[in-house]
């Protein structure tokens, strides 16, 4: 990741810090267990301890639902996950339950969940102010606004720079495609960011477009777990000698070009406009070939990740309409469904041509 992208993670994690108070819990928690540790019989130290263990475990599930599942393999990058991308409560209640006439070990277990937790936030606390003193700012989605971050794997374009930039013009194509069966016209694309080591583009459009794609990334997700299902039994059969390779490739690979096939060819008609209006049969043969260019770069690894924040309502200001309410909300519903697989390491899915069918 870029250093502007850095800070802003950062600065995202002393907020869901702030705002979830786990660390507060935590100690509170650890008090506690230390009360009950001194004072067995005491019902007082028992009683708190509930009290802020249950609200440790709530606001623990509030923390992992801040962070889309590309934040969370972020988190990854600097250490974070441990402390953000888990639930601390779930380890510890698994130590009480195997520990429970023991409260000193329960107590050491929270001392050092505790312990490491302040240090990691101490970290980075001064990791952004020493951003910030170098004049690195977070490279922050703007109210009412929505981007999509496109990762393109290196074997992709086989760390060749030609390659790359196929790769970019197809992205530009796939977008150009999915902006005129939107808005009916072109839609120029803001190059909000760009990060390494695989690169990742952080695309700006509008917010309908932005939901457009991302739910198409959604339904090649859905599609890729059944080309993954038909792999699988193929992949069974295999080990049955009484089919050759030829048999098994043949019956198999044609029930996954059509189940892809069947499952493309429905979901262009529900994005592309109806038949008749403008040019419906050019788009709807080019949302045919984006959506298929989406799928077979899913299968080889390319990963989305939407950002967004919606508009706030200003004083004076004119309040948000229902339609970008509800291009948000379904932003909102879509973003922790992008998990991505691992690239597949024999793709069953051929790459389709450069260009769509019909200029688009």
């Amino acid at each position: 990741m870029n250093t502007a992208r850095l800070r802003e993670l950062v600065d995202k994690l002393l907020a869901v810090e702030e705002a979830t108070a786990l660390s507060a819990l935590l100690r509170r928690s650890t008090e506690a267990m230390q009360g009950i540790v001194n004072s067995p019989s005491q019902p007082d130290p028992q009683t708190q301890y509930s009290s802020n263990f249950a609200a440790l475990h709530n606001n623990a599930a509030m923390m992992l639902a801040a962070f889309t599942p590309a934040e969370l393999e972020l988190l990854e990058e600097i250490g974070a996950t441990p402390f953000f991308g888990t639930d601390p409560s779930v380890e510890i209640a698994a130590i009480s339950q195997q520990n429970a006439v023991t409260p000193a070990v329960i107590l050491a277990k929270l001392q050092k969940t505790l312990s490491d937790r302040e240090r990691y936030i101490g970290h980075i606390t001064q990791l952004r102010d020493q951003l910030n003193a170098l004049g690195i700012k977070a490279n922050n989605v703007s109210p009412g606004t929505a981007e999509l971050g496109f990762l393109l794997p290196r074997p992709l374009f086989n760390n060749e720079l030609s390659g790359l930039i196929g790769e970019l013009s197809v992205l530009s194509r796939i977008l150009r495609i999915f902006a005129e069966a939107v808005t009916g016209g072109y839609e120029p694309v803001q190059v909000r960011q760009i990060s390494t080591t695989d690169p990742l583009f952080g695309l700006g459009m509008s917010v309908a477009v932005v939901v457009a794609i991302s739910k198409a990334v959604t339904w090649s997700l859905a599609t890729w777990k059944t080309v993954e299902e038909i792999r699988k039994l193929r992949n069974e059969t295999q080990r049955n000698p009484a089919f050759s390779d030829e048999e098994i490739k043949a019956f198999f690979d044609s029930k996954i070009e059509k189940a892809i096939d069947d499952a493309i060819k429905l979901k262009a008609s529900q994005i592309a406009p109806p038949n008749g209006e403008g040019r419906s049969h050019e788009l709807l043969t080019g949302m045919e070939w984006a959506l298929r260019s989406i799928l077979t770069r899913v299968e080889r690894g390319m990963t989305v990740e939407v950002r967004f924040l919606p508009p706030k309502s200003a004083k004076g200001a004119e309040p948000p309409s229902p339609d970008q309410i509800q291009q948000f909300e379904e932003l909102r519903a879509v973003a922790p469904e992008l998990k991505f697989p691992p690239a597949a390491p024999d793709p069953i899915l051929a790459l389709p041509p450069t260009e769509p069918p019909n200029k688009v």
